[in-house]
């Protein structure tokens, strides 16, 4: 075990603090429902960024974004479109401030505010997108926990705790076991301090993380420019653009490199890249996802605050996470005679291990104690954020409209901690069927996000749509979703998630246009309260006209071009901040002049067409 006495410091300690904020925030928690599921809309948007950078910041998408850059160097930048990561984007121009303005709790509760609280559908369609919260979350458990098994098996290896352990564990099992035990110290302090720990939690974790991540880019780019030095990569490995084929041919240096590429379905790199664009836009024009995310947004001040903690996100997120990211892959590159042994595995080569065997063989006493703690408050914090949201969708959206609205304050808390215990003990037991990190991220973005997409897009761009849809068109889009999983699981379907992401999209607006006009539209004094409030382009026109006719004064939002015109700068400063710390690594100085002048260009042009205009609309 190459932790010393000086990480295992670190690690506890930190550990320690997380269960002491849980349990010194509890009182602030149990307040009052707003209190603990949103920190009582008191927080500054900097803080609930932070926060949000550091859900996103998490242990499994870290682990298997290092083992992308591995395989496919700089055109690794272009995969993380499969979330899609500019969905941040989407939300810091207008998506958030329109989330905000409901004053909702939840995704669930925000309907009532576009369908009303009676008629046709809105009861299904609020407990059809509580199911889909509900399903999403426990993906995200599961997902978090594998990986953070496959993590911390290389740094506590099972032969040396094994004698320790009163009961036989499975060797496929070992990871499950090493993440119910740290899933369970997590639960303490996001289930007994709600919202308010889990900032602060995060808020510390991201200090830790961003000493430990250019700690690590340092190292890398040192070690890379050490005398005699050379990179061992496919031709095109260091270009960020592709063509049609993704050619990169690892033989002769990695030959597993090479499989898991095939395995991974991404050689028709051009037909992969049009699909995940598609497929990137249409769930971005659908708003967040009833996860941490969407609970962040509604947490904050005000609508203003909620666009300005969107944006904050992928500034505090993208280059200090691939500081880390670059660094890694450049290590295990270097080195890789040396860290190949502790990525086999009975199947062959596993990348998803690159970086816990990696951290465990170059980093120093000290600076491996803060990595590790980083990472493993990176799990906690993501894990903790979406128990919260599936805590605030079971206690708001079920418990208290279904069983018992009149709750007291003491009772309502005390389901918080129920449902908590609940989620963990049903995410942990989907874990356990999970094969690897890869196989839950690619259902969850490409499979059940297929389904949510269509129903999300319309409800805020088209104003006939109405609960009935919302309903038919989740539901048309969820069950295919689960059902791709069983079969994917069971072999009768193969391939990429994401070619099957077309046929669920389709399905889903099928249900959502059919079972729109099946019933009447939404009443007309809901979507009147719902246009002056939320004020959303798209195709509004009957209820523009309307509003117009009573209030003669009330002007549309008719920002639809700058709105795109500030996306497209944004995903533009996306990519060139991923590329920031890569070109620093690399010493690549022409590239990273370049990079550093665009990005420069694009923040002078957002700051006129997009911060300074916020309070216009």
């Amino acid at each position: 075990m190459n932790l010393k006495s000086p990480d295992l410091a670190i690690i506890i300690a930190y550990l320690v603090t997380m269960v002491v904020i849980g349990w010194v925030l509890r009182k602030k928690a149990r307040q009052n429902k707003v209190n603990y599921l949103l920190g009582g809309k008191s927080l500054p948007w900097y803080m609930l960024g932070l926060s949000d950078a550091s859900d996103m910041f998490d242990i499994s998408g870290t682990m298997w974004m290092v083992s992308l850059c591995f395989l496919y160097g700089l055109k690794s930048i272009w995969i993380p479109w499969l979330w899609p990561v500019f969905n941040q984007v989407f939300m810091m121009v207008y998506l958030s401030r329109w989330l905000r303005r409901s004053n909702a709790t939840t995704g669930a509760e925000w309907l009532a505010t576009r369908f009303g609280r009676s008629g046709p559908g809105v009861r299904s369609s609020h407990n059809i997108v509580v199911a889909f919260a509900l399903l999403s979350c426990l993906g995200f458990i599961a997902y978090g926990f594998v990986g953070l098994g496959k993590f911390m098996q290389i740094f506590i290896p099972w032969e040396s705790i094994r004698r320790f352990v009163p009961f036989p564990v499975p060797t496929a099992y070992i990871p499950h076991f090493y993440g119910i035990i740290f899933t369970l110290i997590a639960v303490f302090y996001s289930i007994l301090g709600g919202m308010h720990s889990i900032v602060l939690g995060d808020v510390i974790k991201y200090c830790i993380m961003t000493v430990a991540c250019i700690s690590i880019g340092g190292i890398a780019q040192y070690r890379l420019h050490q005398p005699g030095q050379a990179l061992h990569v496919p031709a095109g490995w260091l270009n960020p653009f592709f063509g049609w084929r993704l050619d990169l041919d690892w033989k002769g240096m990695v030959d597993d490199a090479n499989r898991k590429i095939r395995s991974d379905g991404f050689s028709l790199f051009g037909i992969f890249f049009m699909m995940m664009l598609f497929k990137g836009v249409i769930a971005s024009l659908a708003g967040p996802a009833p996860n941490y995310d969407m609970q962040k947004i509604l947490s904050t001040r005000s609508p203003e605050e909620a666009s300005k903690m969107s944006g904050f996100v992928s500034i505090i997120l993208l280059p200090v996470r691939y500081s880390m990211i670059f660094g890694l892959t450049i290590l295990a590159l270097l080195y890789y005679n040396r860290i190949s042994g502790d990525l086999q595995t009975p199947g062959g080569t596993d990348f998803e291990k690159i970086l816990p065997a990696t951290i465990n063989n170059f980093l120093p006493v000290g600076l491996l104690g803060l990595v590790v703690t980083g990472l493993l408050g990176a799990f906690m914090g993501t894990f903790s954020g979406t128990l919260n949201a599936a805590q605030a969708y079971i206690v708001n959206d079920i418990y208290l409209k279904y069983i018992d609205p009149a709750a007291s304050n003491r009772k309502t808390i005390s389901m918080n901690y129920l449902a908590g215990l609940a989620v963990v003990i049903v995410g942990i037991g989907l874990g356990l069927f999970i094969r690897d990190v890869n196989t839950i991220l690619q259902w969850i973005v490409s499979g059940l996000y297929g389904g949510y997409a269509a129903a999300n897009l319309l409800k805020w761009h088209w104003w006939r749509f109405n609960a009935s849809g919302y309903f038919w068109g989740m539901l048309s889009g969820i069950l295919p979703a689960i059902a791709l999983a069983f079969l994917k699981y069971r072999g009768v379907l193969h391939g990429l998630d994401l070619y099957y992401w077309p046929v669920l999209f389709l399905l889903s607006m099928a249900g959502s246009v059919i079972g729109s006009y099946v019933y009447p539209p939404t009443d007309m004094d809901t979507l009147k309260t719902f246009y002056r409030t939320v004020r959303p382009w798209g195709c509004w026109k009957p209820v523009h006209r309307v509003v117009v006719e009573e209030d003669p004064s009330f002007v549309g939002n008719g920002h639809f071009r700058r709105d795109m015109f500030n996306i497209g700068l944004g995903i533009v400063g996306q990519l060139c901040l991923t590329l920031l710390p890569m070109y620093v690594v690399l010493g690549l100085k022409l590239p990273l002049l370049i990079n550093t002048g665009l990005l420069l260009g694009i923040v002078l042009l957002l700051k006129k067409s997009w911060w300074d205009k916020l309070k216009e609309y």
